[in-house]
């Protein structure tokens, strides 16, 4: 089972699974999006993040990239020009990026990521629905029982 903040952690818009209509999918996917909301409800815990921090979503007609922030607290800067190993790991531990490609079949988009800062992502899947300029993301784990799973919610940015 894969943990609530790994999920965060690894979330980088991997496969999703869409439950609008599939064929202007990737028209109204193109652009720019940020992370507005998210919240995890599993069986043991839960959290809402209201105040996400930075957070950069791209799609293209064949691409995608995306960077992001997770949880609400800012990431520290370097006290020095130089920095320390612990804060090189802080830097690392605080950041989320990958880009690659994406296919829309049917009702999913799957991305799949060329470039990654975890060397080990291969994406998840997530059901998504569009509404205007909000996008909202639902991922359930094949073990989550109803309800259970992380909701993110993307708006575009203009």
């Amino acid at each position: 089972m894969v943990s609530p903040r790994a999920l965060l952690l690894t979330f980088g818009l991997m496969p999703l699974v869409l439950t609008g209509p599939a064929p202007s999918a990737k028209g109204s996917l193109a652009g720019a999006w940020k992370i507005a909301h998210a919240a995890y409800s599993g069986p043991d815990t839960s959290w809402v993040l209201t105040d996400p921090q930075a957070s950069l979503v791209i799609f293209t007609e064949h691409h995608y990239s995306m960077m992001y922030i997770p949880g609400q607290t800012p990431r520290a800067l370097f006290r020095e020009s130089t920095p320390t190993d612990a804060e090189k790991i802080a830097a690392y531990d605080s950041f989320i990026a990958n880009s690659g490609t994406y296919v829309v079949t049917d009702s999913t988009l799957t991305t799949r990521p060329i470039v990654a800062k975890n060397p080990s992502f291969t994406g998840l899947s997530f059901v998504f629905r569009l509404w205007g300029d909000s996008l909202w993301l639902t991922f359930r784990s094949t073990s989550s029982i109803a309800g259970q799973g992380l909701r993110t919610t993307l708006v575009r940015l203009k």
